[in-house]
């Protein structure tokens, strides 16, 4: 059995501790349903606190994010198979790629005080980085990429900007940290 290429797979095995690839793939993709359903409630919850408006733009923010999921983690089953560990790794994708989706969303009108990646550019700032220069190289990373993450990226961006004032700039320049984090 080869290691999945997704980051945190190790932990991923650590926590599905099958034998065969069918014991792992089944040990995932239950994970996964786990995750997609507290993507549900989060989704639900957040529904229920904006505006027609701002509803109007998150639901289709929510379908360009699950557009950009399914083609994703296609090309990533794609990239694979017909290796046995093809459903491996796409579980393991939609997994990460939904509890991503997760923590974006209860992220979404919160603060921005402790957070990592405003952190992360203040202290890059504070050693004499442009913060332009940062912002616009993180930005620029996924553009023309296969998959959707552009559009559900935009989309995204133009809601937290709608809901908590983030800059569309900076929004697309850290969900393209977060992604390359991953």
């Amino acid at each position: 059995m080869l290691a999945p290429s997704t980051a945190n797979a190790e932990e991923v095995f650590r926590n599905c501790d099958g034998v065969t690839n069918q014991e792992i793939s089944e040990c995932i993709e239950s994970r996964y349903k786990i995750s997609d359903s507290q993507l549900n409630a989060v989704y639900q919850k957040k529904l229920s606190t904006i505006s027609a408006k701002q509803r109007k733009q998150f639901i289709e923010t929510q379908r360009a994010w699950i557009s950009f999921k399914e083609r994703h983690c296609d090309i990533v089953y794609e990239s694979i198979s017909p290796g046995q560990e093809a459903p491996i790794e796409k579980y393991i994708c939609l997994w990460k790629a939904t509890d991503d989706r997760v923590r974006e969303i209860n992220r979404i009108g919160g603060s921005t005080i402790n957070d990592e990646f405003y952190n992360f550019v203040l202290s890059l700032q504070t050693l004499g980085f442009s913060r332009s220069e940062m912002l616009s190289k993180l930005r620029d990373r996924y553009i023309n990429e296969e998959g959707g993450w552009q559009d559900y990226a935009d989309q995204n961006c133009r809601f937290t900007e709608l809901i908590s004032s983030e800059n569309f700039e900076i929004c697309m320049a850290r969900l393209a940290a977060q992604r390359g984090s991953n």
